[in-house]
């Protein structure tokens, strides 16, 4: 899952298809990952919300861009569970990655101590 850039911040929904590592030089590195995006352009058509809040996508319904990368840092694991009611739909569950907690961080700022909180920090 990816939130769109825009004023919508609507959240776009794909399957992975292909993971690149670009190497630069000084050793860093970057993970690309090359994603076939679900059209959740229209609500109803592409993507719907239950009234549980459930959100499921079409996945007969593709887009067709040239915009199919995103960084490692942009996106958030889901995982999409088949509508047993219609077959052309999938329920789209957001996953909690392993080793990733929501700790809250201390800072000094100006000489006070603030507690800030900062969310998915790798413990390894």
């Amino acid at each position: 899952m990816v939130r769109g850039d825009d004023s919508s911040d609507k959240e776009y929904f794909g399957v992975l298809g292909d993971i690149f590592e670009l190497h630069y030089p000084g050793g860093n590195r970057v993970f690309v990952f090359k994603c076939n995006w679900f059209d959740v352009s229209y609500h109803g058509r592409g993507y719907k919300v239950d009234e549980y809040g459930f959100i499921s996508v079409n996945k007969t319904r593709t887009l067709k861009i040239d915009e199919v990368f995103v960084l490692e840092s942009q996106v958030e694991q889901v995982f999409f569970i088949q509508d047993p009611i219609d077959k052309d739909w999938d329920f789209v569950v957001k996953a909690q990655p392993r080793d990733f907690y929501n700790m809250p961080m201390m800072m000094l700022i100006n000489n006070i101590w603030m507690w800030m909180h900062i969310s998915m920090i790798r413990w390894s």
